[in-house]
């Protein structure tokens, strides 16, 4: 997809998601390169504007700000558990069992903060 079809696609699935009653919260997906470990940790993506993962991410980034929904950077999260690449990542972008652990507690938490985790009911 072009960088506006991304956009107008995350938007058109949160406003279809809202309309029904539902909740929205999108998640960056983390890889390798999130990884001090990785030769391309920190180093500037090449590429015009548009055509780079980055461009893709601050779009999410911003639709997320624009409709006020939740957004969970997940190399945030993966750094706030203590995690390296290696514990993190089965291979370039996949997450072994403790990088989904990390990744849903930085869901949880960013839905807590939303307010869209209600209070269970009593005896369940």
């Amino acid at each position: 997809l072009s960088l506006d079809e991304y956009d107008a696609c995350l938007r058109d699935l949160a406003r279809d998601q809202l309309a029904t009653g539902g909740g929205v919260v999108f998640v960056q997906p983390i890889s390798e390169v999130d990884f001090p470990t990785s030769p391309l940790y920190g180093q500037p993506e090449p590429g015009e504007y548009g055509t780079r993962l980055m461009d893709y991410q601050d779009a999410m980034r911003s639709v997320a700000t624009s409709l006020d929904a939740p957004f969970v950077d997940g190399a945030d999260a993966i750094q706030v558990a203590g995690l390296d690449g290696n514990a993190a990542l089965i291979d370039t972008v996949h997450p072994t069992a403790e990088g989904h652990q990390a990744l849903a507690r930085g869901i949880a938490s960013a839905m807590s903060r939303a307010g869209m985790l209600g209070t269970t009911q009593e005896g369940r």
